[in-house]
């Protein structure tokens, strides 16, 4: 079936899996998936590659701070993962935040991925990046300093290029301008906030989708205070918004 589903959220399940809604939900995973411990985020691009993200569960027993800040790769022709890029890392283990790369999406037009780290920032230490990466070699082609984002979703809005992001220090979405690139043009400015919104009240943009038929942005928020978490403890909340004029 082409209708597969990517899971990187069961619990006590290393690595990703596929899932065929279609043939009763039945799973599937290569072996070379499981090999760097549990998955975070994904994207995939137009040939089917995915590129997934650490993410680590409860301890750093299968998700060491060396590998935090990797990019996994997992390639549509062969199946198998592989190690795509690896983001610098300035984290240690006396480090009192074991998380790195959060946040992935990919953009079409370049060929390029947006992914978020919080790798070395502290609660008081705010030394996050943003990157764009080549989706075809890997290559760091620009960043975003000192600022920690979250969820990530480029999009055109009004014939511009720009980059949605949450961030892990508070509830509100930003947008940085791209320029012809895809690289950043301009410094995160706050867009909106789902502060006060939900059954929590301060939830973080932990992932922004487009929904093209309704042309509304959908955001999933969850807890997030820069420590290590079960999957099944961890409720997200799903927000729509709608954009009127130039808001959302």
């Amino acid at each position: 079936s082409n209708n597969v589903a990517i899971i990187t959220s069961v619990t006590g399940v290393k690595g990703i899996l596929l899932a065929d809604p279609a043939n009763m939900g039945k799973t599937y995973q290569d072996s070379s998936w499981v090999t760097h411990g549990y998955m975070g985020q994904f994207t995939t691009d137009e040939e089917g590659n995915i590129f997934v993200l650490p993410g680590p569960h409860v301890n750093l027993i299968d998700n060491p701070i060396a590998t935090n800040n990797y990019v996994f790769r997992i390639d549509s022709k062969t199946g198998k993962l592989s190690v795509f890029a690896r983001l610098p890392n300035n984290a240690n283990d006396q480090s009192s935040n074991a998380l790195g790369a959060l946040g992935i999406t990919y953009n079409c037009n370049h060929k390029c991925l947006y992914i978020s780290s919080v790798n070395s920032s502290t609660r008081k230490n705010e030394v996050g990046k943003i990157y764009q990466l080549s989706a075809l070699t890997g290559k760091l082609l620009d960043s975003v300093v000192f600022f920690d984002a979250y969820g990530l979703l480029s999009l055109e809005i009004d014939e511009t290029e720009v980059l949605l992001s949450g961030c892990a220090r508070n509830s509100s979405v930003y947008e940085i301008k791209l320029n012809k690139k895809g690289g950043f043009a301009s410094d995160p400015k706050e867009v909106f906030s789902i502060a006060g919104m939900g059954p929590r009240g301060d939830d973080r943009v932990k992932k922004i989708e487009f929904d093209n038929k309704n042309f509304r942005l959908i955001i999933k928020g969850h807890e997030f205070n820069y420590n290590l978490s079960a999957p099944a403890e961890n409720q997200q909340t799903l927000y729509s918004f709608s954009r009127i004029g130039d808001y959302w």
